[in-house]
């Protein structure tokens, strides 16, 4: 109940960033519905007006009515199975091609301006008829609706006055008809009659019908009494059968055995005293006997030791009453399966007589079934006719219009046209386009949300957002890449990078740590730097290693210094790392440069010589940071994250896609992740975030980043 109704508040979360994602961009939304408002009323203006003529007109059938739509000279019986509403019929009719045409062809003579749109193969005039609600099986709605108020009512009025003569005029036509085919089929059913009353009487002669009907009955129940002592012997089987294999145990509990013997007996009734009565009662006085050597027993054994001659006489005693009970327990079982075997012989003896008897009267019942049937022929044949003479009364006294018809609501044109309504047409248009700007701005926004949405990466692989690292000018790092030195020590930047110095410290137990990224331009090699720089202005002892071989941009931070570095001390024999590492390239900060490329450089890292030095960078430095290559691309940066002590990834807003994130985690070693850094944040892209991810996050710290640079404009 608890996760449902966590997954209700979700829904209504996710239900609640929509409306807040339209509302937000109102002003996009709010000139495209009063365009799309405009655009309609001007739209309903230029259509041609259409007016509608309706009245309510009522119909009622009577029975001849029902008489001749249901005679058929082929398949009268097929009348009693038909269903179907009272007024489909006159609806067909009234709205047949035949009808209005007649109509359609005197109304655009009286209208001579309607004929152009005739010519040019538009419907004129459209015939609307639904069964009124309440009264679907005796009232009809019917409504014209033309370009000309006039000719829409003249249409109406017209077509009740010529559907009235078509329904006169076609009850003279089918009266005769289904008067001739009622006496055809009288006279037909009279044959068939009187054949089948001739055949049922010389059948029962020929069967000796009178005796074998009665000896039927007696079979009858005479098999039902050996079908009913069969069951019983069957159910005593069953229960029997179903608890043979439990009393058979030698573990089993007397009081339990005692319980299933008890429950065997009740179901024998009065059979019990020929059964295993005498036993069961012998059993149980034992079981008492040995109950109360037992308790003597104990009481004995507070005066005696057991090896003395008294409790060695009564211990005897206990012994033979314990393998009496034994033997009788035994015996109970034999008998009990001796019962069942007697049961399933006087079972089958039972359904052998049954199935023996029902075999001397299998004829008799197939005669009395098949005389059943004949009669029961014979009563349809007298129902059906008399239904017909019945049908025939009703045809004679009624030679009139088969219904009676009035007209509820008088026919009544609106002066204004049903079409088009130009407030509705004006709030559906503006509707529309709002629905459509709306859904797109959502469908742009959330598809832009998509690349800001870290929340499933994040749970699924406990990858923690260590910091969020606002952006910056580009120009500063150009004109001097260690900058932050530069900038005071409250500033935003500083105080983000502070954050995730401490996030290092407190998440990482090793001094060893890597930055990479999915790609490049993400901002790896300045998060390095600057994160160096920023641990560097503590008293701990910093190094800053170029680790990315392939494609080295951290040299250009330190121009003036040697390019010399870690690859050229893994190729050498005669130099220490000491040769290459230069002692405070910034502040306190140390720094090792990649070295000159090498196209084994992958071989270089998994060196012994690798082993050595990054044990030896333990012990020397509080901190050790690598800048390395993109991890999905190389594979350099593979081997060194399974070598160091934990792998940071650093994350460009707006331009690093969390599936981007995804693919650099399941490169590297899942245990060694430290975490992610979101960098190049921006004051616009809390708007990205703030729906998704502080809903996705709660307390987490990505969210409580975002709202710590809530307020980040242009300082650093």
């Amino acid at each position: 109940m608890k996760q449902n109704h966590s997954d209700e508040i979700e829904k209504e979360i996710d239900l609640l960033s929509y409306f807040l994602v339209v509302l937000r961009y109102w002003w996009i939304i709010a000139p495209i519905t009063a365009l799309g408002g405009v655009a309609a009323y001007f739209l309903a203006q230029a259509l041609p007006p259409k007016f509608e003529a309706d009245c309510r007109f009522e119909i009622i059938q009577n029975k001849v009515s029902q008489l001749s739509e249901d005679v058929d000279d082929k398949a009268l019986n097929a009348v009693k199975s038909r269903k179907y509403s009272l007024l489909d019929r006159h609806i067909v009719l009234l709205k047949s091609e035949k009808l209005n045409k007649s109509v359609e062809k005197v109304i655009l003579n009286n209208f001579p301006d309607l004929r152009e749109l005739k010519l040019l193969k538009k419907k004129i005039f459209e015939v609307e008829i639904t069964p009124v609600k309440g009264a679907a099986q005796s009232m009809l709605d019917i409504s014209i609706v033309s370009p000309d108020v006039s000719a829409s009512k003249e249409y109406l009025l017209k077509l009740l006055g010529e559907y009235a003569k078509m329904r006169v005029e076609e009850n003279r036509l089918t009266t005769e008809t289904t008067r001739l085919a009622l006496e055809n089929e009288e006279k037909s059913i009279d044959t068939k009659i009187k054949k089948q009353s001739d055949f049922i009487l010389d059948y029962k002669i020929d069967n000796n019908y009178v005796f074998m009907s009665t000896k039927n009955e007696f079979d009858k129940e005479y098999i039902s009494e050996l079908f009913s002592k069969s069951n019983q012997k069957k159910l005593q089987l069953g229960v029997l059968e179903a608890n043979i294999d439990e009393l058979e145990l030698s573990n089993m509990e007397d009081s339990k055995f005692s319980s299933v013997i008890d429950a065997l007996m009740s179901i024998q009734g009065d059979q019990k005293s020929e059964f295993v009565f005498k036993d069961v009662s012998e059993w149980k006085s034992r079981q008492v006997i040995l109950g109360s050597y037992i308790a003597e027993y104990d009481i004995l054994l507070e005066k005696f030791k057991p090896g003395h001659p008294n409790m060695e006489e009564l211990q005897k005693k206990i012994d033979i009453i314990t393998k009496e009970i034994q033997a009788y327990r035994k015996n109970i079982v034999r008998l009990i399966k001796s019962r069942v075997e007697t049961l399933k012989v006087e079972y089958k003896s039972y359904i052998a007589r049954a199935i023996e008897l029902e075999k001397t009267f299998a004829n008799s019942g197939v005669l009395i079934n098949e005389i059943e049937s004949l009669e029961g022929r014979l009563d349809q044949l007298n129902e059906l006719k008399s239904n017909i003479r019945s049908k025939l009364i009703l045809l004679n006294e009624n030679v009139d219009d088969k219904y009676i018809t009035r007209i509820i609501r008088e026919p009544f044109a609106e002066e204004n046209p049903v079409f088009p309504s130009i407030p509705k047409f004006t709030l559906a248009g503006a509707l529309l386009f709002n629905l459509a700007s709306s859904f797109l701005v959502i469908i742009l926004f959330y598809g832009k949300s998509k690349r800001y949405n870290f929340a499933k990466v994040i749970n699924d692989y406990q990858a923690p957002i260590l910091s969020v690292i606002p952006k910056f000018a580009s120009s500063l790092a150009k004109k001097n890449p260690q900058f932050l030195n530069e900038l005071p020590k409250n500033s935003v930047l500083a105080e983000s990078y502070r954050s995730l110095r401490l996030n290092i410290e407190q998440k990482s137990s090793g001094k060893l740590i890597m930055f990479t990224s999915f790609g490049p331009a993400e901002g790896k090699t300045t998060t390095s730097l600057n994160t160096a720089l920023c641990c560097a202005w503590t008293d701990k002892k910093i190094l800053l290693i170029d680790a990315d071989f392939r494609r080295s941009t951290l040299r250009k931070s330190f121009p003036e210094m040697p390019h010399k570095g870690l690859l050229d001390f893994l190729k050498s024999d005669d130099h220490d790392i000491e040769d290459y590492i230069i002692s405070k390239a910034s502040g306190k900060m140390d720094y090792l440069p990649a070295g000159n490329n090498d196209e084994y450089v992958t071989e270089l890292l998994d060196g012994k010589k690798m082993e050595t030095l990054l044990t030896h960078l333990r012990n020397t430095y509080d901190l050790v940071i690598f800048d390395t290559a993109p991890a999905v691309r190389v594979v350099d940066t593979v081997h060194l994250a399974e070598k160091t002590d934990g792998t940071i990834i650093v994350a460009r807003m707006g331009r690093t896609y969390p599936k981007d994130v995804e693919a650099t985690l399941n490169r590297l070693p899942k245990d060694k992740v430290v975490g992610i850094v979101m960098n190049d944040f921006k004051q616009s892209d809390l708007k990205f975030t703030s729906q998704s991810e502080n809903n996705a996050y709660g307390s987490n710290a990505y969210a409580y980043s975002y709202n710590s640079y809530s307020t980040y404009k242009d300082s650093y």
